[in-house]
Formats: C-alpha cells, structure tokens, sequence
C-alpha cells in the first residue's frame, strides 16, 4: 500500500470503530483500498492527496497523475469553475452528504468522455486540517444508458446508441 501523500498518518481511525485486532492505520488502508466504490482523500484546498485503485479505474488516471491536483481536473471544463465554487461552499460547512441530490453529476474519463456519477462526501478531521472523503461510483442511470450505448463525449454531445 502506498502512504497518503503530504499527510503522514493523516486519516485515523477512531480505535473504538476498529474491530477487534484490527490493525489500526493498516486496516483504515486495506479497507480504503478494497472498497467497492472509487475512494479519494482531498485536502482543505481540493488538492487529491489519495485515491484507491477503483477511483484510477473509474476515470482512467494513475494516481501518481491524481495526488496534488484539483478535483476539478476530473470534470468537464464547463463545470470547472461552478464546481470550484461549489467546494468552496462545502469547505464552509462540511458534513457527510451525498452531492448534487436531484441534479445530473457529470465526470470526464482521460479519453474525455463524460460520464454520469453519485458522489458522497464526508469530512474528516486530519493533522493537516480537514480532508474530505469521496465515494463515486458511475451513476445507475450512467449504466443503464451503457447498456444501451449511450453516454458523452467530451464537449457533452450524446454519443450514438
């Protein structure tokens, strides 16, 4: 497993949520690292600190091209800026919650094609100051339109059926 980058130790786990020998930071790693959605850390500034291996595969970047960068590089260039304002807001007052309840998430894969997502978020207080947890997974609506051969390129036209 790799360490977080630029926070040492920067996610503990309460002991009293670990079960019984659980190892501590090793098991908080394992199960970041296995859970079932893409997982990434962010610090107080939107900057990607860790990402687990589903998160790579659901957008098609390493990680080593993730860490230190802004979230928003992980979205269509239109919604760059409204998002940034968006985590602004958040950083205000964080709390757990899922994102954009009701409205359409869109995410753009390295080959540019956007993809529909459900983001979850929760804050976390670290050493550093506070990170953000992301859940995202491709939407439901995302893979039925999959099945159906649907989706969209990168300047958010349809691709054929």
């Amino acid at each position: 497993m790799r360490p977080l980058v630029g926070h040492p130790a920067a996610i503990r786990p309460r002991a009293a949520s670990l079960p019984p020998g659980a190892g501590g930071d090793h098991f908080a790693r394992v199960v970041f690292e296995l859970a079932p959605d893409g997982m990434a850390v962010t610090d107080a500034y939107g900057r990607i600190v860790h990402v687990n291996e589903r998160f790579e595969n659901l957008f098609g970047v390493d990680r080593d091209d993730l860490v230190g960068h802004t979230v928003e590089m992980l979205l269509p260039d239109r919604l760059q800026a409204v998002h940034r304002d968006h985590r602004r807001e958040y950083e205000q007052r964080p709390q757990p919650r899922p994102m954009g309840t009701g409205q359409e998430l869109w995410a753009r894969h390295r080959d540019g094609t956007e993809f529909l997502v459900e983001i979850s978020l929760s804050p976390v207080s670290a050493p550093a100051g506070l990170c953000t947890i992301m859940a995202v997974r491709a939407s439901s609506e995302q893979r039925t339109t999959a099945t159906r051969g649907g989706g969209r390129d990168a300047h958010g036209r349809s691709l054929p059926a």
